[in-house]
């Protein structure tokens, strides 16, 4: 699926891909296609840790079902997502339709 969509994301300039369904939440910094490693993106501001929405480039990835049922432990995530584990929330969101014409 990486292989599939991270670069459909891309060619289409996709921002922001929003996801849930799993127990927990978690956020991406800005990442961007790998592709010599499908399975290593690559991270475009190491030091971007925040919901910065003024860097253009890479996606942000947000996994978000904190809300309802048991929350799931996360044994293993990756360097460059943040976390919320353990704690019940719920994702707040604004959309803007910008024209790209």
């Amino acid at each position: 699926m990486k292989n599939t969509f991270h670069q459909l994301f891309e060619k289409y300039s996709v921002d922001k891909v929003l996801s849930g369904h799993t127990q927990y939440y978690q956020r991406s910094l800005h990442l961007s296609y790998n592709n010599n490693n499908s399975t290593a993106p690559i991270v475009i501001d190491q030091n971007n840790n925040n919901n910065d929405s003024t860097n253009n480039q890479g996606i942000i990835f947000v996994t978000a079902g904190i809300a309802v049922d048991k929350l799931h432990n996360i044994d293993y995530f990756h360097p460059y997502y943040t976390i919320q584990e353990g704690k019940f929330g719920f994702l707040n969101f604004e959309l803007k339709i910008m024209d790209i014409h």
